[in-house]
């Protein structure tokens, strides 16, 4: 049985593909914590919103989180900031139909009433809950921050995080993911915390795509299929590099559903902003921190993918 709970995103394309798979299949989402990130904060909120309207019934309720990383850093104005001003609404500028201010928003007020629902999701499960970042990791670092690291550690299991390049992807792409790379500090201050962190990196992620023509090829079986296809098909025509769609933020949700094994192994994070590794997660030989790393099967990657395009509705 999955474990409850709460998602921490930058919504974003293939954040709004992962919320939609974890509604569609029934999975215990809490709450969506809206985050800076691929777009700004007002965006990512809107976006949260309309993406969870398509579920109205669900009742599932936003908190505006922070608007900016822990503190100034130098990916901030080389990634984050060209980024964010080439992603138009977040959503590959899809106009989603659904009314988002039929979704409950909590704005900022220093956290408490993020803390509040937390306390609360936890005393009606009985036991604590999980929390998953598929954007920065800023919203928790700040909760350590604010309520201190042993209140946080009675009300959350663990945290899994979308993040991290390892090995051969990283000497592939040698820089920092965006997730991680957009608030390093943040990832360090759980780290440091004790709190039990598992990434779900881009090794595992970036082999589960779909190409443009292959897209332009589904049939969409619903209504909320067609807003699916859409988005993939805009983010290849105009927002990628390269005509394919990666589902990285959706299979965090197959991860958690399917509460896959991590490989635990002593990581550390490179938080010199003048070093070219800035953000790097490096292993360690019995240093550094106890963390866990998911690690994809070749069945996994086709299962992954097939699971993902049947409950997306597009096979």
């Amino acid at each position: 049985m999955v474990t409850p709970f709460i998602l921490d995103c930058d919504t974003g394309r293939d954040d709004a593909l992962a919320i939609w798979y974890a509604l569609l299949n029934d999975l215990p989402l809490k709450a969506v914590v809206a985050s800076y990130g691929n777009t700004p904060r007002a965006n990512v909120v809107a976006n949260c919103r309309n993406v969870l309207a398509a579920f109205a019934d669900k009742n599932i309720p936003v908190f505006e989180g922070a608007a900016a990383a822990l503190r100034a850093h130098s990916y901030t104005d080389k990634i984050v900031t060209p980024r964010q001003e080439a992603s138009g609404n977040g959503l590959c500028n899809i106009q989603l139909p659904y009314d988002g201010q039929t979704v409950d928003l909590a704005v900022e007020d220093d956290f408490a009433a993020l803390w509040a629902f937390i306390q609360s999701a936890s005393e009606q499960h009985g036991s604590k809950i999980d929390y998953i970042i598929t954007g920065p990791a800023t919203n928790f670092a700040r909760l350590i921050e604010i309520y201190g690291a042993d209140a946080v550690k009675a009300h959350i299991g663990k945290v899994v995080m979308m993040g991290g390049k390892f090995d051969a992807l990283w000497a592939r792409l040698p820089f920092a993911d965006f997730n991680i790379g957009a608030d390093p500090f943040a990832v360090k201050a759980i780290m440091e915390a004790g709190i039990q962190i598992n990434f779900v990196p881009m090794n595992s992620t970036w082999p589960i795509a779909v190409a443009l023509d292959v897209i332009e090829g589904f049939a969409p079986k619903m209504d909320l299929a067609q807003q699916v296809k859409d988005i993939m098909i805009a983010h290849c025509r105009e927002f990628s590099p390269e005509p394919i769609f990666r589902f990285h933020d959706p299979a965090v949700m197959l991860v958690v559903e399917d509460d896959c094994a991590f490989t635990h192994r002593h990581l550390d994070i490179i938080t010199d902003d003048r070093a070219d590794d800035f953000g790097r997660l490096v292993a360690q030989d019995n240093a550094g921190y106890f963390c866990g790393v998911f690690q994809i099967s070749d069945a996994q990657i086709i299962d992954f993918e097939k699971r993902l395009l049947t409950i997306l509705g597009l096979s």
